[in-house]
C-alpha cells in the first residue's frame, strides 16, 4: 500500500466517524426535540383548559365551579376575584376557606352571604367585606354585630348598615354620629330611641341632609334643642317625622305641623294621634292616600272618606271592604239629592227648563205680549172710530 493511499484510507476513515457521530447527535436532538414538543403540546393543553374553564366560569356566573374537582376549583376561585358573588356555587369546604372567601369578599363585601359560619365569624374576613359594602354586616355573626370596631368600619362605609348592628351598637354615640355623618337619615332612623333625643346626634344629621335647606341659617342658631329642632324640619319636610324620638310622635303641635306640610307623615305618628280627628283631617286634606293611615276608629267616618275621594279619587282603595258598599250608595244618594236640589235652584231662577229657559227667554217672551195687546188695543179703538163716524154720517141723512 502506498503512502498515498494509506493517507486517503485514514481521512475516509475519521470523516466515516465523524459522521457516524454526527447521525448519533442529530437523532439524540430529534428525540430530544419530541420529548420538549411534547412536554410543551401538554403544558399548552392544560393551560389552555384552565383558561376555558376560567372563561366558562365567567359566562356561566359561577355556575361551572360546580363541576371541578377541589383543588381546581380552588385555583380558578382564587385566581377570578372578578366577581365575589360565585362563591355560592362553591363547595362547603372552599366556603370555609380563608384565601377564598377572602378574595370573594374583597371583590364584592355581600358574597359574605355564601361563607361558612366559620367564616362569618372571622374578624378579619368581615371587616374585608363591610369595607366593601357596609350592608354586608348583615351576614357577620351575632358576636361581630357588637364588635365596635367592625360596626364602625360598616358605617362609614355606609351609615344605614347601622340597621343590622347590635341594640347596643345602636345605643353607642360614637358609632350612630359615625352613621348619621355618612347618611344622616337612614343614621338617624336605625339609633336607639335614646340616641334620638341626644342634640349632637339630631344636629348631626340635620347638618349632613341640610334639614333646614340653608345650612348657614342653622348653624347661627347652635341652641336649638332636640324638639325645635324636630319641629322646624317637619314644617319644611313632613317626612322627617320618621326619624323624630317616640316621644315627639306622640306631640300634636309637631304631628299636625308634618302632615300639614306632607299627608303620607301620619304614618309616623303615634297611634293615639293617628285616631285625631283634627290631625287624620289635616293629613286627609293635604293627599287623599293619607286615608291609609288613619286609625282604625276613623277609617270608617263617611266625613273623613269623602274628604279624601274629593283630594285623590284612589284613595277608595284605602276604605275598609266591607265599608266600601255602604260607602258607594251613600255618595250615590247624596249625588242625586245635590242634582236634585241644583235643579230646584234653577227651575225658581229660570221659571222653566231647556233652550226656551233662563231670563232673556223670559224677557223675550214678556216684550212679545205687550206688543200683542199693544195691537188689539190699536185694532179695538180704530173699529170703535170707524162704528162711531158710520152712526154720524147715517144721522145727518
Amino acid at each position: 500500500m502506498t503512502k498515498y493511499e494509506g493517507g486517503k484510507e485514514g481521512k475516509e476513515g475519521k470523516e466515516g466517524k465523524e459522521g457516524k457521530e454526527g447521525k448519533e447527535e442529530g437523532e439524540k436532538g430529534a428525540v430530544k426535540e419530541g420529548k420538549e414538543g411534547k412536554e410543551g403540546k401538554e403544558e399548552g393543553a392544560a393551560k389552555e383548559g384552565k383558561e376555558g374553564k376560567y372563561e366558562e366560569i365567567k359566562n356561566t356566573n359561577g355556575r361551572a365551579l360546580e363541576g371541578l374537582d377541589g383543588k381546581n376549583e380552588k385555583d380558578v376561585m382564587i385566581e377570578i376575584g372578578e366577581d365575589g358573588r360565585v362563591l355560592q356555587h362553591a363547595s362547603e369546604e372552599l366556603k370555609n376557606d380563608i384565601n377564598v372567601v377572602l378574595t370573594a369578599v374583597e371583590q364584592n363585601g355581600l358574597a359574605l352571604e355564601y361563607a361558612s359560619d366559620n367564616m362569618k365569624n372571622n374578624k378579619n374576613v368581615v371587616l374585608a367585606a363591610v369595607k366593601d359594602n357596609g350592608n354586608a354586616l348583615e351576614y357577620a355573626s351575632k358576636e361581630l354585630k357588637n364588635d365596635i370596631n367592625v360596626v364602625l368600619a360598616a358605617v362609614k362605609s355606609n351609615g344605614g348598615a347601622l340597621e343590622y348592628a347590635s341594640d347596643n351598637m345602636k345605643n353607642n354615640k360614637n358609632v350612630v354620629l359615625a352613621a348619621v355623618k355618612d347618611n344622616g337619615n337612614g343614621g338617624l332612623f336605625y339609633a336607639s330611641n335614646e340616641l334620638k333625643k341626644d342634640k349632637d346626634v339630631v344636629s348631626a344629621a340635620a347638618r349632613q341632609k341640610k334639614w333646614f335647606g340653608n345650612t348657614e341659617e342653622w348653624l347661627n342658631n347652635t341652641t336649638y334643642d332636640v324638639e325645635t329642632i324636630i319641629e322646624k324640619a317637619v314644617k319644611r319636610n313632613g317626612r322627617l317625622l320618621r326619624y323624630a324620638p317616640k316621644e315627639l310622635k306622640k306631640n300634636y303641635e309637631i304631628v299636625m305641623a308634618a302632615v300639614t306640610q306632607n299627608g303620607l307623615a301620619l304614618q309616623y305618628a303615634h297611634e293615639k294621634l293617628k285616631n285625631n280627628i283634627k290631625i287624620a283631617k289635616a293629613a286627609v286634606q293635604e293627599n287623599g292616600s293619607a286615608l291609609a293611615f288613619v286609625g282604625d276608629l276613623l277609617k270608617r267616618d263617611l266625613g273623613l272618606i269623602e274628604i279624601a275621594i274629593k283630594q285623590n279619587a284612589s284613595a277608595y282603595h284605602n276604605i275598609p271592604e266591607d265599608m266600601q258598599e255602604k260607602w258607594t250608595k251613600e255618595y250615590e244618594k247624596k249625588q242625586r239629592e245635590e242634582t236634585k236640589q241644583r235643579n230646584k235652584e234653577w227651575l225658581e231662577e229660570t221659571g222653566t227648563f231647556g233652550p226656551g229657559g233662563g231670563k232673556k227667554n223670559r224677557k223675550k217672551r214678556k216684550n212679545k205680549t205687550k206688543r200683542k195687546t199693544k195691537r188689539k188695543t190699536k185694532r179695538k179703538t180704530k173699529r170703535k172710530t170707524k162704528r162711531k163716524t158710520k152712526r154720524k154720517t147715517k144721522k145727518h141723512r
